[in-house]
């Protein structure tokens, strides 16, 4: 009886709650590094001849290569490639990475590991001193696939220039990084490298090479002074520059020259078709219809690009430039985007093959993946496999001359990926290895992809993550807001959340309404307003999650970073019944002030990309200053954790500062937690520390039996 009596007796006082949150197990700090160690295979890729696989790994400090014999897998060669570098203001150390690895030839590797620029210490400047140069690292290396005749082909120095030799100034040696464009189609024993001209009074022209990868020797293509933002065909010509796109020339315009011509011409000038004639962008046409070059196809005289002219998302085209006519391809698709509003030129998203000199796909941007297949043998095998693996996201990353054997990556929401090797002819489907193979899945917790209606009949969708474990049944809730302006989806497996779940959180990550990728429809679908918008569809997504799964909607956290984070603390302004807290890492507090010059530090008019935000926030809300976190202070009652670069000082620091005196004045609960760049280079170590103080906060404004958080639903 006196054991019934005191149960009865914690229930009046909501105490059962607290003493279930104590007996959840609190992850620890060494199952935080874990979820933020680097993956394996980064970067991997298959040989032409399919028989070896190569990879990168982390080891200690160091960046790996792994060269791996699909026929005998136990059979491995491992070299060190780089070592992590410092990162100013940390004791940790930046991840190396390569920002190329390719099979030139069945057995010959080639690798390049990201530029490294050590700036020089100057302590002293004085009238004539001239400052050394700095020391860029950007070695292009290539080895055999046994390990054997590793060479480094060239570096910076081998493209240095000797500038400030005349009128009496200190010569001074700048390096300069050579950017790979690929290898020459038809001899993939030449790699095409270009390498920038350098400016000023002796400027030097920029060259193009064809880089032996046996022995290093460079044949020079061509040379010639022009201004920065060259496009090279695939062949390695320079067929395209663009102009314009910054803060006193904010329209972009491209000059193309054909293939035998030297003579630059304004692109969309001399097109014939209305579609084509729109290669060019303002920051007022920047969200609406236009046409972006992505690249060259192997006949140098097509121009592959994507538009939206008459359509609600981008689709992928040919034109010719020697006829100005469109060509034959039109690749499309009814619901994603096939190219970003910025893309990278040369797109990544372009897929070719190689052996065949053929586009044979786009992958599009966002989540959950999607490559659409302009080659029918290639969209046969991903039916395939996508069979042998339902509601996983599979990923033809390349394959073999002879299109026996596929390289694969499978990915699910609670698996971080496994990698493959098809062998189509015997049907046989070899595991290589899992890209994390110290997280087991017993030991992650369950995601998948959610959709569901939204205000005014969106369509919205998100990755929901639920604990295995929660420390209260049922358990809190995390919004997690997609993070960009226009947000950017999230991906499928997400660190964070497991972490949070490790905390005994349900998580949904939402793709609010705006988010890229999904048409120009979906970029506008902001009518109430960014900031209301984002908070409707979250109570949206917060009704939906408790109709399907036990949720405590009492204890419910708005989480973001970058605007996505002002999204977060402006939910709990909008909708205070609705949260209990927010967490915001780096946050855009005020709109009207990020998209506006500082006088004091920057000169002349706003940037390019200043005017976009602008005229895209303007859009849904006309005054920019009443969509503002700070700017209605009284209307923030809820506890805040901020996560923020500690040694910044610009608009983000300066709200933060202000939010922090307001919360201060008010007397309402708040930890702003300054972080260094290794937080945000995702290092296990800063990472863990960070969650260490947010478990802290959640457990005192989330957990606490004590915070009046008024009566506890379960929702079914």
């Amino acid at each position: 009886m006196l054991f019934l009596l005191t149960l009865r007796a914690l229930r009046s006082f909501g105490l059962i709650a607290f003493a279930a949150a104590l007996a959840g197990a609190a992850p620890s700090t060494e199952r935080m590094e874990a979820l933020f160690r680097p993956f394996l295979a980064e970067r991997i890729t298959l040989s032409p001849d399919g028989r070896y696989v190569a990879y990168t790994q982390q080891t200690g400090s160091d960046l790996a290569v792994v060269i791996m014999d699909v026929d005998r897998p136990t059979s491995k060669t491992t070299l060190i490639v780089d070592e992590d570098r410092v990162i100013e203001h940390s004791k940790e150390r930046q991840r190396a990475a390569l920002r190329f690895l390719r099979w030139a030839t069945p057995t010959r590797l080639v690798f390049a590991p990201t530029v490294y620029v050590i700036p020089p210490a100057v302590k002293t400047v004085a009238p004539g001193f001239t400052p050394p140069a700095p020391v860029v690292i950007a070695p292009i290396m290539a080895v055999d696939a046994d390990g054997g005749n590793p060479r480094t082909l060239v570096d910076a120095t081998t493209f240095q220039e000797i500038v400030g030799a005349g009128g009496g100034a200190t010569p001074v040696a700048r390096m300069r990084a050579a950017t790979i464009l690929g290898f020459l189609p038809g001899n993939r024993e030449r790699l095409l490298v270009q390498v920038p001209g350098v400016g000023g009074r002796e400027a030097t022209p920029a060259k193009v090479f064809q880089l032996d990868v046996h022995n290093g020797k460079l044949a020079e293509m061509s040379s010639e002074v022009t201004p920065r933002g060259q496009i090279y065909d695939l062949q390695g010509r320079a067929r395209l520059l663009r102009e314009g796109g910054y803060a006193r020339r904010p329209q972009q315009t491209f000059l193309y020259r054909t293939v035998y011509s030297g003579r630059w011409r304004k692109l969309h000038e001399v097109t014939s078709s209305s579609e084509a004639a729109r290669f060019t962008v303002s920051p007022e046409t920047y969200f609406g219809e236009r046409a972006m070059p992505l690249g060259f196809d192997f006949d140098p005289n097509v121009l592959i690009y994507a538009s939206n002219v008459g359509r609600d998302t981008f689709g992928v085209y040919g034109l010719n430039l020697a006829t100005m006519q469109r060509t034959d391809l039109a690749i499309e698709h009814s619901s994603r985007d096939l190219s970003s509003l910025a893309p990278d030129i040369p797109a990544a998203s372009l897929v070719f093959d190689e052996k065949r000199q053929k586009l044979a796909g786009v992958r599009a941007e966002g989540a959950p993946l999607l490559t659409v297949w302009v080659d029918s043998k290639i969209a046969e095998v991903q039916r395939s496999l996508e069979v042998k693996f339902p509601r996983r996201s599979v990923e033809i990353l390349e394959w073999d001359d002879a299109r026996a054997r596929f390289l694969v990556r499978v990915t699910g929401g609670t698996d971080p990926g496994r990698i493959y090797v098809w062998q189509k002819d015997e049907g046989l489907l070899l595991e290589i290895f899992r890209r994390a193979p110290w997280l087991p899945n017993a030991a992650l917790h369950d995601s998948r992809l959610v959709e569901f209606a939204g205000p005014d009949g969106a369509q919205l969708s998100g990755y929901l993550t639920l604990p295995r474990a929660p420390r209260l049944k049922p358990p809190p809730l995390v919004i997690v807001f997609a993070s960009g302006l226009p947000a950017t989806p999230h991906a499928e497996f997400d660190r964070e959340a497991q972490v949070l779940a490790d905390l005994g959180l349900a998580v949904l990550r939402l793709n609010q309404r705006g988010v890229l990728g999904r048409g120009a429809r979906q970029r506008e679908a902001l009518r109430e307003g960014i900031d209301r918008a984002a908070a409707q569809d979250a109570r949206a997504a917060i009704a939906w999650v408790a109709s399907q799964h036990p949720i405590d909607r009492k204890r419910v956290v708005a989480m973001g970073e970058g605007f996505g984070g002002y999204l977060a603390v402006r939910a709990t302004q909008l909708e205070p019944e609705l949260f209990r807290c927010a967490v915001a890492t780096e946050p855009l507090l005020e709109p009207a002030r990020w998209v506006q010059p500082r006088p004091d530090f920057t000169a002349g008019p706003p940037s390019f990309q200043q005017e976009v935000n602008r005229i895209y926030l303007e859009r849904t809300a006309p005054r920019l200053h009443e969509i503002g976190v700070t700017s209605h202070a009284d209307a923030l009652s809820h506890p805040v954790f901020v996560v923020y670069r500690s040694h910044r000082a610009d608009t983000i620091a300066e709200g933060v500062a202000q939010l922090r005196s307001q919360l201060k004045r008010r007397d309402i609960e708040h930890q702003m937690l300054a972080v260094g760049d290794d937080y945000f280079h995702g290092l296990p170590g800063a990472r863990a520390k960070a969650y260490r103080a947010l478990e802290e906060f959640l457990n005192l404004n989330l957990y606490n039996y004590n915070v009046k958080i008024g009566p506890t639903r379960v929702v079914r």
